[in-house]
C-alpha cells in the first residue's frame, strides 16, 4: 500500500522534507477524490483514506491544526461511509479527531467525542479487550 512511501512514524522527525512532501501530496489527493467521486473503491480507497489519516495525524503532531482538522474530519467521514460508524478504524479516527479538537481548544466538541468514542469502543470491543483504547498515533492511525 501507500504506507511504504512514508517514513516510519518514529522517524518522521528525521525526514522533514519527505514527510512534508507526503502531506502535500495527500492534501492534493483530496481535491482529486472530490472531482471523481466513486472512481476509487476497495483496497485503494482504504489506502488513500489511511494516507489522509496519517497526514492529519502528522499535522496535528506539529500543531498545524488549520490543516490537520479538515483532513481528520474528512478521514472520519470517509471511514464512516466506507467501513461504518462502529468499525475499529472509524473509532480510532474519531479519537484522533477529538484530539485535534482538544489541541485547538474546542473542548465543547472534543469531550463529547471522546466520551462517545470510549463508550462505542467498549461496546464494540468489550470492556476487557486490550485494544479498547486506541494505540498511539502512527501510520497505523486506523488501529490495525
Amino acid at each position: 500500500g501507500l504506507q511504504v512511501m512514508l517514513p516510519d512514524p518514529d522517524d518522521t522527525w528525521l525526514h522533514p522534507d519527505l514527510t512534508q512532501e507526503c502531506v502535500t501530496q495527500a492534501e492534493a489527493l483530496v481535491g482529486h477524490l472530490d472531482a471523481f467521486p466513486g472512481l476509487i473503491t476497495g483496497e485503494v480507497q482504504e489506502n488513500l483514506i489511511g494516507l489522509l489519516a496519517w497526514a492529519g495525524w502528522y499535522l496535528n503532531e506539529i500543531s498545524d491544526l488549520s490543516r490537520a482538522t479538515p483532513l481528520l474530519e474528512r478521514t472520519l467521514a470517509d471511514l464512516e461511509r466506507v467501513l461504518g460508524a462502529d468499525h475499529p478504524h472509524t473509532l480510532t479516527s474519531r479519537h484522533n479527531l477529538a484530539g485535534a479538537y482538544e489541541s485547538a481548544g474546542r473542548l465543547g466538541e472534543a469531550i463529547p467525542m471522546y466520551e462517545r468514542t470510549h463508550a462505542d469502543r467498549e461496546r464494540v470491543l468489550g470492556a476487557d479487550h486490550p485494544r479498547r483504547w486506541p494505540r498511539g498515533t502512527t501510520w497505523n492511525v486506523l488501529g490495525q
